[in-house]
């Protein structure tokens, strides 16, 4: 299935730079951004960079199952100082990097750097990747996704079938407008 949908964004005059997020927390964002990513970049189709951009609850380094090289959290506040400083991307294999959060050595923010991860989203479009997937907060309760949906061109949903509250989905969906979601991906729970 997520090789369908990895081949479905990426048809001609599909989105660069996928976000993913979803109503509420707990409805498989990480997983789903992370298996695209893996569907796009497989047999060298695309070279992909994953980005985490959840700061609240940093989980792909742990569902990937290794240690960032240097956190991502950690260099967005050193952008912050040194914005033509080098970015440290995890190889994950040759066609997918990953940008992830070092959760050992990271504190979770009381506040979200939206501009930053934006800012960063923009560098990391004029290196050589063909697609860019960020894995990002839950849209309600917090206004990181909202802030952030301009930097992708285009917005996944998930969902998970049978759990997930229907009116949270349209909620969400209500305050990611104007935004172009692309559709809502219904995982089983």
């Amino acid at each position: 299935a997520y090789r369908v949908l990895g081949h479905r964004l990426t048809q001609p005059q599909g989105a660069r730079t996928i976000l993913v997020t979803s109503a509420e927390d707990g409805d498989g964002k990480t997983v789903c951004a992370a298996n695209v990513a893996l569907a796009m970049s497989e047999y060298g189709r695309a070279k992909v960079l994953l980005v985490e951009a959840n700061l609240r609850a940093p989980a792909l380094a742990s569902l990937l199952g290794f240690k960032p090289p240097q956190c991502f959290a950690q260099q967005l506040r050193e952008h912050k100082k040194n914005p033509m400083g080098t970015w440290t991307i995890a190889k994950i294999s040759q066609w997918l990097h990953v940008m992830a959060v070092d959760t050992e050595s990271f504190d979770t923010p009381e506040l979200i750097d939206a501009l930053g991860i934006e800012l960063a989203v923009e560098h990391f479009k004029r290196l050589p990747y063909d697609y860019i997937v960020l894995d990002t907060p839950s849209v309600l309760g917090q206004a990181d996704v909202p802030l952030m949906n301009d930097c992708a061109d285009g917005i996944v949903i998930t969902a998970i079938a049978r759990e997930s509250n229907g009116a949270a989905i349209r909620q969400a969906t209500q305050m990611l407008a104007p935004a172009n979601i692309l559709g809502i991906v219904l995982l089983e729970g």
